[in-house]
């Protein structure tokens, strides 16, 4: 069998950003369902000349670099209750105008976060 190899410019053509959206919502799909993803493989190529030194499989690579892209994502975007995941707050405060659900949330976060300085007011 020959492998069929690829370049940059034949991928950009044929592989739109619609169609691999759809992939990765399929696979994230298959993936909660228990069904396996399917198995891919990755190159290391040379830095200085481009010349091929391992082909791997991608799983663990794919799965690392997912998880540190979404990592670096949540640490610059996401919401604040994301936030202790990758910075470590000083103070937290929670305000509501229940004060039952502020301190639901208060002792929740409280029971989660040593060192941290809670504010509690509702």
């Amino acid at each position: 069998m020959t492998a069929l190899l690829l370049t940059r410019a034949d991928v950009e053509r044929l592989l739109t950003l619609d169609e691999c959206i759809g992939a990765v919502e399929d696979v994230f799909r298959r993936h909660a369902i228990g069904e396996a993803a399917a198995p891919g493989v990755l190159a290391l190529c040379d830095a200085s000349d481009g010349s091929p030194v391992a082909v791997m499989d991608s799983m663990a690579v794919t799965a690392l670099r997912t998880t540190a892209a979404t990592a670096v994502a949540t640490k610059y975007l996401a919401q604040a209750r994301a936030l202790c995941r990758t910075r470590k707050p000083r103070r937290i405060y929670a305000y509501d105008q229940d004060v039952a659900a502020a301190a639901v949330v208060y002792r929740r976060a409280v029971a989660r976060q040593e060192g941290v300085r809670f504010c509690f007011n509702a």
